[in-house]
């Protein structure tokens, strides 16, 4: 039962839809056709269109203006559309690739059932030329209607000459490229008559031929304009041609040459004498106006100028640190009042890995929690080096950001990285590599509570990773404006260096990472950083021996170390206090001697970055037309001039 439903239903549907297309048909389509002497011919197309019940607007009707491969354009102007009474319709031009179409009708209302349509208008140079004969080869209808022609006609018509006259006529129809002759014709003088003996259904069409006395009409030749800059527009004898780029076919004789391109360049004349046949090639190089170097060279500069002005005006307004002291002096201790992950923020104007890294050295210096290494044998020759670390005593203190003390005690990043490694209260050993499970969902927290940090305590006008972000989303936006105008300019004025605006959208781009201003506290920080980064960078041991007393060695080199590994000095901090510093720090556990110790803490910092950024679940968390003749064999279905379609709307 549901089987014969579903044939019931999909039989209803194919009728139904075929209702639908076949609702509109052509009744009529009848053609006057006019072969004037000058080679162009006047058309009149006389349809009697059924929209049957269905509320249209009106007809459209496309003419084709190029033909073959090589798109040959032919002239094409539409002159009039009425009714058979002469009443004339409202029609707008529009123009689709490759032709030219008219639409009939009121926007604003609707109409159904049967209308005539007068349509007029003519084409130029569309009589080929053969040794013995001439030829109109002439699409009459096309075969782009979707709907079915039941009757079509056509009376083509010759000039006067004398003693000139038809020699043969022949009619194809059918799909394109049929040979099929289902049509009858007469012809007698100048006159000749053909009529379809069947209806079209949607896309087929039919053509005809009409062979004549030569010299009757004037045989079309070509113009080949090759012309820089492209897209020049061809005037005719006055005539717009359209832009250049294909031959043009215009009859043979003398015609008047304009190619021009706006204000921007020079207008070309010229005088050609056409045969027919044959192709007239215009190899011409326009000569820029004034106005053409103006916009096509000086415009763009400008525009480029202008746009890098406000981009480095923006940076310098917004982006541009207060002038410090101007002058770095070296401290030979960290700074009063800033933590080692407050510096490496101040210092690059991030919050990255080796921040958190540092601080995790810094809490352990502080007694927080110990560091142990464990060396563990891989298969029979291979070694894993693993970190545990072990809490120590908690840590509960938070202070103001404002305190004067925070490289001493801890603050809330601070404890946040703490509670973070050791999450479980009860859990007094946290290895490194069990971090990877989890740690990396908390970076973003621990981030923006360094940023945050660093912010509230007045270092940065405003949060830097907001700024970075923000002016980074503009920039990003910028870029694509400069690519998208830029292209538009350089298609419209036909100038490449309109693309300078490119790079300025680059530079702003880059621009956009030192967004973040620090304020005038912040930058007197950060140039006492700079001073201790030069005391570690430039420190020797016989300096060291100068500043400070053998007692003091160890306090010294541990303090400094997590400022060390923020400025990225760990490994030359650590060399200076070989044979200075015997054993290794308290926190430490697994290496005996100091060397092995450095070595150690620049692998921990590697596996550190490896560890909390990894993600288990993978990943990381940071980041027609014939020039033949239609006789010989050569004829069929959509060859020829003419053609296109139509429908309604």
């Amino acid at each position: 039962m549901k089987k014969i439903l579903l044939a019931v239903c999909g039989v209803s549907v194919f009728l139904i839809s075929s209702l639908v297309v076949h609702a509109e048909s052509i009744r009529q389509f009848n053609v006057e056709l006019e072969v004037n002497k000058d080679g162009s011919i006047e058309v009149l197309e006389k349809i009697l269109y059924d929209f049957d019940w269905q509320e249209r607007h009106g007809v459209f009707r496309d003419i084709p203006n190029s033909y073959g491969e090589e798109m040959i354009r032919a002239d094409v102007d539409f002159l009039s559309v009425t009714d058979e009474d002469g009443r004339v319709y409202t029609f707008n031009e529009e123009y689709v690739s490759g032709y030219d179409r008219i639409r009939v009708g009121d926007p604003n209302s609707t109409i159904s059932g049967e209308h005539w349509y007068y349509i007029s208008y003519t084409v130029d140079g569309v009589v080929n030329g053969f040794e013995d004969h001439d030829e109109l080869y002439w699409n009459v209808t096309g075969d782009m209607w979707e709907v079915p022609i039941e009757s079509s006609s056509i009376t083509i018509t010759l000039p006067r000459g004398d003693g000139s006259e038809l020699s043969d006529v022949a009619c194809y129809n059918g799909y394109a490229g049929d040979t099929y002759t289902d049509c009858t014709y007469d012809f007698a003088g100048r006159v000749a008559k053909y009529q379809m003996n069947s209806s079209l259904q949607g896309y087929q069409q039919w053509t005809v031929v009409a062979a004549f006395d030569k010299g009757l009409a004037a045989v079309a030749g070509y113009i080949n304009p090759r012309v820089t800059p492209v897209y020049s527009t061809l005037f005719v004898d006055g005539e717009n041609m359209g832009q250049v780029g294909y031959p043009i076919r215009v009859a043979e004789g003398s015609h008047e040459i304009e190619i021009s391109h706006g204000i921007r360049y020079e207008p070309y004349y010229d005088e050609v004498e056409i045969v027919a046949g044959e192709t007239v090639i215009i190899s011409e190089t326009l000569n820029r106006t004034m106005w053409g170097y103006l916009l096509e060279m000086v415009l763009p500069i400008l525009l480029s100028l202008f746009a890098l002005y406000l981009v480095i005006m923006l940076w310098y307004k917004k982006g541009r640190d207060p002038k410090g002291r101007g002058t770095i002096m070296p401290f030979y201790k960290p700074p009063e009042g800033i933590s080692p992950g407050e510096a490496g923020v101040l210092v690059d104007e991030k919050a990255d890995l080796h921040d958190i890294t540092a601080t995790i050295i810094h809490l352990a210096v502080k007694g927080y929690l110990h560091i142990k290494k464990d060396v563990e044998k891989k298969f029979l020759w291979g070694k894993e080096t693993n970190y545990t670390f072990i809490k120590k005593k908690e840590l509960k203190a938070k202070i103001s950001v404002n305190s004067k003390a925070s490289g001493e005690n801890p603050l809330d990043f601070e404890k946040k990285l703490f509670d973070a490694i050791f999450s479980k209260s009860d859990v007094k050993e946290v290895e490194l590599k069990d971090l990877q499970k989890s740690f990396y969902k908390k970076l973003p927290g621990l981030k923006d509570s360094m940023y945050g940090h660093a912010t509230e305590k007045g270092y940065f006008a405003d949060n830097p990773d907001k700024v970075r972000g923000k002016y980074i989303g503009w920039s990003l936006f910028a870029m694509f404006a400069s690519f998208a105008i830029s292209f538009f300019l350089t298609g419209a004025f036909e100038s490449a260096m309109y693309l300078l605006l490119i790079p300025v959208g680059v530079v702003f781009f880059i621009l956009s990472f030192s967004m973040a201003k620090k304020t005038q506290q912040g930058i007197e920080m950060y140039e006492k950083i700079l001073g201790h980064k030069m005391f570690i960078e430039t420190a020797e041991q016989d300096r060291l021996k100068v500043l400070f007393s053998p007692k003091e060695y160890q306090d010294v080199f541990e303090k400094n170390l997590p400022y060390a590994m923020v400025y990225g000095l760990d490994k030359e901090w650590g060399e200076q206090f070989e044979g200075l510093y015997e054993g290794v720090p308290g926190w430490y556990h697994g290496d005996n001697d100091f060397h092995a110790f450095t070595r150690s803490m620049t692998y921990l910092t590697r596996t550190s970055v490896r560890a909390l950024t990894s993600n288990p679940n993978g990943g990381s968390s940071s980041g027609g037309w014939s020039g033949g003749s239609g006789f010989g064999g050569g004829g069929f279905s959509g060859g020829g001039f003419g053609g296109g379609g139509g429908g309604s709307w």
